[in-house]
């Protein structure tokens, strides 16, 4: 099915030990870098250093709960995995919290990184007992990046793709995300271009491997490698999975074929994000904030969420303020546990995170998404 198209053993070997599957958490940041969506040297780490100054020259304010914080802004943008519920249920304290600032009219926006379409999600969370009716969007990187495959938008690298496409799935609509978009599957020689939406399953013309479970297929690490030759779309860039669990994810396939680009000395940029850090997403969440509110002052919306190098990275790029859950994805880094209510929280636990992810640090921090 798959052709394996052979690259320099020097590159394979600088793979396996930087950046392979199995590397680990604190890693990430170096081939994050090196990842991270318009941030080139022309344009430079200054103008994300200069917008989140003001914040990281302060340093994290440590709070018991959002409701200290609620008065200071009119918007958040919050997300749902590792904040709100666990994909299954409600955490503690967070329909309450979520029902506060409802109450209080705050404009209320999700912000994911999945790489499912909104579909019916907000169904899903009010099963958990959370309220969507007040919810004003749920804005998730994979509807994003199913609208900009399926619009082409003039003036993106989506306007030049082709329509043959080789998936990286999640295992879950697959078929249906890639055929409801005008695009067919392709083994990886005839393929224009990747399609990273998980790393369950690649999905080719007729064949589709499996990397866990019976039918697990005994050389997908290899065969993954093979298909990093072609334009990337990844429509979630998160590194870990939103338990903390370090599995492979989206994102880091696409840091390793960064650093692929990068030792065979090939300036061209064939990744494409959608998701957070990255502005995509951001720009529809404030294009939807206009449509409902008229001018968009950004010193009034925050940001809340769990991840470091997603949420709070997001925000700083973006120019607006972040509240760090810190019972989310780094809980065993802070010595929390995960999604539990009632821990208590330190300034110096963050900025020693900050500090071994190589990361600005959050406006605030909580220890749990609470009121």
């Amino acid at each position: 099915m798959m052709g394996v198209w052979r690259v320099g053993a020097g590159v394979w070997l600088m793979l396996d030990l930087c950046v392979g599957f199995t590397m680990r958490p604190t890693m990430l940041p170096r081939a994050y870098q090196r990842a991270v969506d318009g941030i080139s040297r022309s344009r430079g780490v200054q103008s994300l250093m200069g917008q989140a100054s003001q914040s990281a020259t302060k340093g994290t304010q440590v709070w018991n709960g959002i409701g200290e914080l609620a008065n200071r802004y009119d918007a958040f943008l919050i997300d749902q995995w590792g904040v709100m519920h666990d994909g299954k249920k409600a955490y503690g304290g967070a329909v309450e919290c979520m029902k506060q600032l409802q109450e209080m009219g705050k404009k209320i926006f999700l912000l994911s990184n999945s790489s499912r379409r909104k579909g019916n999600s907000l169904n899903k969370i009010d099963g958990m007992g959370f309220h969507s009716a007040s919810i004003l969007d749920l804005i998730t990187s994979g509807e994003v990046g199913w609208q900009c495959l399926s619009q082409r938008p003039a003036g993106t690298p989506f306007e030049s793709l082709g329509n043959k496409v080789f998936v990286f799935g999640n295992g879950e609509e697959d078929e249906q995300y890639v055929t409801s978009a005008g695009l067919e599957f392709a083994d990886i020689e005839d393929a224009d271009f990747v399609l990273a939406r998980g790393l369950f399953t690649m999905h080719g013309l007729s064949e589709v491997l499996q990397r866990e479970g019976p039918n697990k297929y005994e050389a997908w690490d290899m065969e993954a490698r093979s298909c990093l030759q072609l334009p990337m779309v990844v429509t979630n860039p998160d590194f870990v999975r939103p338990d903390g669990k370090d599995s492979p994810m989206p994102g880091k396939l696409a840091a390793m074929y960064e650093s692929m680009l990068m030792a065979q000395l090939c300036g061209e940029r064939k990744v494409t994000y959608v998701g957070k850090p990255h502005s995509l997403v951001y720009e529809q969440a404030f294009q939807r904030l206009k449509e409902v509110s008229g001018d968009v002052d950004r010193s009034r919306v925050c940001a809340i969420g769990d991840s470091i190098l997603h949420d709070i990275a997001g925000a700083h790029r973006t120019g607006i303020d972040s509240i760090f859950i810190a019972d989310g994805i780094h809980a065993e880094f802070l010595g929390l546990q995960q999604g539990k209510p009632g821990q208590s929280l330190e300034q110096v636990d963050i900025e020693h995170l900050s500090r071994e992810l190589s990361a600005l640090p959050p406006t605030h921090a909580v220890p749990h998404f609470q009121w």
